[in-house]
């Protein structure tokens, strides 16, 4: 499952916590666990981007476009050490 969960971050398709969970077929409070872990691990590396900064308004953000955390606040993006592990055999 670590490498599903860092290969879907990794297509861009998706990295909130909530798109991550619809994709493997699971639910938000079993996945949060495995995230905490990836990033405790240094595989994931929460987005710096603070939406709530900016109240809601993500068309003001410079990250609107590409942000997937627009009801969340939170996205994550892989470190090198995730990279490297989604890339190995």
């Amino acid at each position: 499952m670590m490498r599903e969960i860092l290969e879907l971050i990794d297509s861009e398709e998706t990295s909130s916590v909530a798109d991550i969970a619809k994709k493997l077929d699971i639910t938000v409070s079993s996945l949060e666990p495995q995230i905490t872990y990836l990033v405790e691990k240094r595989y994931l590396k929460l987005n710096s981007v603070d939406c709530e900064s900016i109240e809601g308004k993500c068309g003001m953000c410079f990250a609107h476009e590409f942000c997937k955390a627009q009801s969340t606040g939170k996205t994550y993006f892989l470190t090198e050490k995730g990279k490297k592990y989604i890339t190995k055999k």
